[in-house]
């Protein structure tokens, strides 16, 4: 179950590394608001915000218990999902890869970094909030 899990893993953040080098910013650009924003970064959070309320609302509405501690490995559906969620989601969706990139958007225009943080935020959560509202 670990090897799947660290399979899993890996998958996540190289999708979060291919969608990165896929997207390149330009941080140093000042010549508007939106340009230089990492776009692979705040695609990869979309993404793996929309897989993860999928997920969870798939198991929620499936009688599905994803939690550690209830967590025994007994329930295909159970395992595949736990997989799903806490190994390719939690890597794709890294909040290091985050606040990487808002650091260096901060360093050139402070209000603009703000913006590309509060924008991730919102539309990651969106994004969850409608995978959720589409799986249950």
């Amino acid at each position: 179950m670990i090897g799947l899990l660290l399979l899993a893993g890996a998958l996540g953040a190289v999708g979060r590394y291919l969608l990165d080098r896929a997207l390149p910013a330009t941080h140093d650009d000042t010549r508007s608001w939106w340009r230089g924003w990492p776009l692979g970064v705040l695609t990869a959070n979309i993404i793996g915000t929309f897989a993860l309320g999928l997920v969870l609302g798939y198991a929620r509405a499936h009688g599905l218990d994803l939690t550690q501690e209830n967590f025994a490995g007994t329930v295909p559906a159970a395992d595949r999902l736990w997989l799903l969620a806490s190994g390719f989601c939690g890597s794709l969706t890294t909040a290091s890869t985050l606040f990487v990139g808002f650091h260096l958007l901060y360093e050139v225009r402070r209000a603009r970094a703000i913006m590309f943080l509060l924008g991730t935020l919102v539309l990651a959560g969106a994004a969850g909030w409608l995978g959720w509202f589409l799986s249950v």
